[in-house]
């Protein structure tokens, strides 16, 4: 079989002998010896070697066209691997654009909250602080009416229930 390959791929030129290693096949010597025939005027030999050329331009051209297919495939198969890559890439920087949105949501919800907690203890400390002056400028007021009403300082202090320092301090003695 090998050798039978070996002799139709390689155009035989007739006027050659044989090679050695095909002289041992009965079925190749017949063939030579059909085609030496076939062969001996110009004219048919100017045409089997024409046809030769053609055959083994034909192969080439079968050859190229093949490799041509197979560069095409493999050109569409790469331009799909590559638009899946990107299709890939593209989900992953959504996904990652997504959820660093959520973060930042969510970052922005935690903030929003810590300052409405920050703004309703300040409001509470300024309504205590404003408790706290009014309640001192009642005490400051009320110690002020029962000291016009002549009443000694022991006395308002065991009236109002206040410590005696703090009534000295309120009046600034």
């Amino acid at each position: 079989m090998e050798q039978w390959a070996y002799f139709l791929a390689k155009p035989q030129d007739n006027q050659k002998p044989l090679e050695p290693a095909l002289k041992e096949n009965q079925g190749i010597m017949e063939v030579y010896d059909m085609l030496q025939t076939f062969t001996k005027e110009d004219s048919l030999r100017e045409q089997y070697r024409l046809r030769e050329e053609f055959l083994r331009a034909q192969r080439t051209e079968a050859l190229e066209y093949q490799r041509m297919i197979e560069k095409y495939q493999n050109a569409l198969k790469d331009k799909k691997a590559v638009q899946k890559q990107w299709e890939t890439e593209k989900k992953e920087r959504e996904r990652e654009r997504r959820e660093k949105e959520t973060a930042f949501r969510e970052r922005e919800r935690e903030r929003k909250a810590k300052e409405t907690a920050f703004k309703e203890r300040e409001q509470e400390k300024k309504e205590k602080e404003a408790a706290f002056k009014q309640m001192e400028e009642f005490k400051y007021n009320s110690i002020l009416k029962l000291k016009q009403q002549e009443i000694s300082l022991e006395n308002i202090a065991d009236i109002l229930s206040i410590p005696m320092e703090e009534i000295r301090l309120l009046l600034n003695e």
